[in-house]
């Protein structure tokens, strides 16, 4: 075997190597990740939403979501009877976003703050490997307290403050007037003008 047998072998097993070592890497960046957090709402300080995104690079199949213990979200409704945990999701592409209301904060505030809730993640990959995680919502970590105020009722004074002013400009414009003049009022009105000018 000459030298460039041998460098041309030598080669070839590098590149073999090197292709492996890539399809691996690709696929392990492949892989779905699905995250789950508590976010308070934008527009209402006092309602917590729970956050679910697929923050990997690959497609989360057959997810499925259970709460311990199942976490009352408003009166007689539990978070195991929305959709989203009762029939999961079939097909969660990457960095794709759901938000679900979860609470309002000032509902049970004790019972919330002192019972934590674990939210049990289940999917596949897209060649059915099955990932488990196990997600801790702790709502001591937005304080003791709940936020103050209210947006909603803030929207409402504004709305109110609102239709006061319009009720006012409303009140100050003067309606419309209208005339209706016949033909022969305007031929005479024109015939005053003229004479008036002559004159």
């Amino acid at each position: 075997m000459d030298i460039y047998q041998t460098l041309s072998l030598l080669f070839l097993c590098v590149t073999a190597i090197a292709t492996t070592m890539y399809a691996i890497l690709s696929w392990k960046l492949a892989q779905p990740l699905v995250s789950l957090m508590t976010e308070l709402d934008p527009f209402d300080n006092l309602t917590m939403n729970l956050i679910i995104e697929n923050v990997g690079s690959g497609t989360a199949e057959d997810v499925k979501f259970e709460a311990v213990p199942d976490f009352e979200i408003s009166h007689n409704r539990y978070l195991s009877q929305t959709g989203l945990f009762k029939n999961g999701i079939a097909y969660f592409p990457p960095h794709q976003k759901i938000k679900l209301y979860l609470t309002w904060m000032p509902s049970d505030y004790q019972k919330k703050i002192e019972n934590p809730i674990t939210i049990n993640v289940k999917y596949k990959n897209n060649l059915k490997k099955a990932y488990t995680q196990k997600f801790i919502i702790d709502f001591t970590l937005f304080g003791e307290m709940p936020p103050p105020g209210n947006p909603i009722s803030k929207v409402a004074e504004s709305l109110e403050k609102i239709e006061k002013k319009c009720n006012y400009l409303h009140d100050d414009l003067n309606p419309i007037r209208v005339m209706i003049v016949t033909k022969e009022e305007i031929k005479k009105e024109i015939e005053e003008i003229i004479t008036e000018k002559s004159d």
